[in-house]
């Protein structure tokens, strides 16, 4: 692995941290970082639903509606996802094959 292999990881894993889906554009897996983001939308769409929250409407209120409605299992699974997914991003660097930045595509 090289220095920009390196360096490329460590930025997708703390996208990937940040929101889940950021960390795969840094490697251009632009399906695979939608998949990520709408997988984690939905299942916290469908939890909240089925807790029959009230209207949410900033991220704030979301925040907080998930932290009051949701069990803690439920939680920790959303958490899981979100870990594993920029686990997903970080790992994905040395399998790329392709361009760096700037290079142009086979």
């Amino acid at each position: 692995m090289t220095d920009l292999d390196d360096h490329r990881s460590l930025l997708a894993l703390g996208l990937g941290l940040l929101m889940p889906g950021l960390g795969h554009t840094v490697h251009r897996r632009w399906l695979r970082s939608f998949v990520w983001f709408m997988a984690l939308v939905v299942t916290v769409t469908v939890l909240l639903l089925q807790a029959e929250v009230e209207s949410v409407e900033t991220l704030t209120g979301l925040y907080q509606a998930v932290r009051t409605e949701l069990d803690v299992t439920i939680q920790v699974g959303l958490l899981g996802l979100h870990l594993i997914q920029a686990v997903d991003a970080y790992t994905l660097s040395p399998r790329v094959d392709g361009a760096y930045f700037g290079e142009e595509l086979d």
